[in-house]
């Protein structure tokens, strides 16, 4: 499959979006040619629910005019690009022939800025959606693909499920996907949260908010954990940060290769590093 080419998608919803007068009318526009297609993909979610879900995660809100993706990423070509990357991806990590689904992201939503640099993503075992803004460069497309298909390698040699994974796996699986980044696309491509924190304040913030709930199951209970929780004041993206400082320190301390720790158990990884002590 590799990357669909939804560009097709983007020309056809601006075609016609400027037809949809009403808001409701924008968003079922926006629900018909982006959401439904992909849906069987989220088949717990209905269709409206899968909308609002995408909409949180960052998908570019329907009364928003896209017309600026009528310019710089047709021009580049991005999904030749991207699917080249992926083919490339796939072949040295041996991974597994899925559907990416690239779609343009929120622009004024600040938290995407400030916590993602503007880009993210979402994946299941048998998909890919991207996010991304229109003028997105290429080394960034690059980091998202890479931490993305990742993600999709590393649950197809655990066999990990929503509601088994444990919170150590989600850390571990978010540090090796950002160390990937790292690896293939370079130093200046990595997400904004890996420079949050360094290795000494991690140590301190792991002790004092995950070493008692590593083994605890099931995403929905620990989400607070991975990305921070203001009320319970657990920093931003501080399961994020963690888990690359993890896998960081275990390569630092034994020359892996991404590709090597893709089907190390997080138990091993963690044990590995300083963090287990």
């Amino acid at each position: 499959m590799g990357v669909v080419r939804t560009d097709k998608w983007l020309l056809y919803y601006m075609k016609f979006w400027n037809e949809k007068k009403t808001e409701r009318e924008r968003f079922l526009w926006q629900q018909k040619l982006f959401i439904k297609p992909i849906s069987d993909y989220f088949r717990e979610h209905k269709v409206n629910e899968l909308h609002h879900y995408f909409l949180a995660l960052g998908l570019v809100h329907p009364n928003v005019n896209v017309k600026s993706l009528d310019n710089q990423p047709f021009r580049e070509n991005l999904w030749k690009v991207a699917q080249q990357k992926f083919l490339h991806l796939r072949k040295k990590w041996e991974g597994p022939d899925i559907p990416i689904f690239i779609l343009p992201i929120e622009r004024e939503r600040e938290d995407l800025i400030r916590d993602v640099g503007g880009k993210t993503g979402v994946s299941t075992e048998s998909m890919i959606c991207l996010f991304i803004d229109p003028f997105i460069k290429k080394e960034q497309l690059f980091s998202l693909i890479v931490h993305e298909y990742h993600h999709i390698c590393r649950l197809e040699r655990t066999k990990n499920l929503e509601e088994t994974i444990t919170l150590l796996e989600s850390i571990i699986m978010e540090g090796l996907a950002e160390v990937a980044v790292k690896e293939e696309v370079g130093q200046k491509a990595l997400a904004p949260w890996v420079n949050n924190y360094n290795l000494e304040e991690c140590l301190v913030l792991f002790d004092y908010y995950y070493r008692d709930h590593l083994l605890l199951k099931g995403r929905k209970n620990y989400r607070h954990l991975l990305n921070g929780d203001r009320k319970a004041g657990i920093p931003r993206m501080l399961g994020y940060s963690i888990g690359y400082m993890i896998v960081d320190n275990v390569i630092e301390k034994n020359h892996y290769s991404t590709k090597e720790l893709l089907s190390m158990s997080a138990l091993t990884i963690y044990k590995k590093s300083s963090f287990s002590k």
